[in-house]
């Protein structure tokens, strides 16, 4: 438990600028510091997981218009077309990947909230710091069982 708060603390110290990595901007007009806190940004991940499904459902269309227009052969050679893929797999690998995220959010939520109890426990950080990532932990608590209420398997 040490190690992970002084991974966390870490973290939360230099949360653009990663210890032991090197890491270069990825694309013209977009800092590395962006990348990481935008781009990898669990809300903005969760956005491109919506568009993920919008165009999974788009080719699920695209499927069924294309029936009898195109021959099985092709079908198959493209991929993912039969039912239960669509049908199935589609929509249990969006909730499994947003399941993992939000659950990834929520541990994080709670480690951090742990450790700024233990930091004031040390006279480091005041009682309303406590109170704010007391309130962002118990948000995530309360998105992630709201997640886990709404979401079901396909089977």
């Amino acid at each position: 438990m040490r190690v992970l708060m002084i991974i966390l603390t870490l973290l939360f110290v230099f949360s653009a600028s990663l210890p032991g990595l090197e890491l270069k901007a990825k694309g013209p007009g977009e800092s590395t510091d962006y990348t990481l806190n935008k781009r990898f940004s669990f809300n903005d991940v969760l956005f491109r997981l919506g568009q993920v499904k919008s165009a999974l459902n788009s080719f699920a269309s695209l499927t069924s218009a294309a029936e009898g227009k195109i021959a099985k052969e092709e079908l198959q050679r493209i991929g993912n077309v039969d039912w239960e893929t669509q049908n199935i797999g589609f929509p249990n690998w969006l909730t499994g990947i947003e399941g993992a995220l939000r659950l990834q959010n929520y541990e994080i939520k709670k480690l951090q909230y742990e450790l700024a109890f233990e930091k004031s426990k040390q006279g480091e950080l005041d009682a309303n710091e406590v109170a704010k990532f007391r309130k962002l932990f118990e948000d995530e608590e309360a998105s992630f069982q709201k997640f886990w209420v709404s979401f079901r398997v396909v089977d």
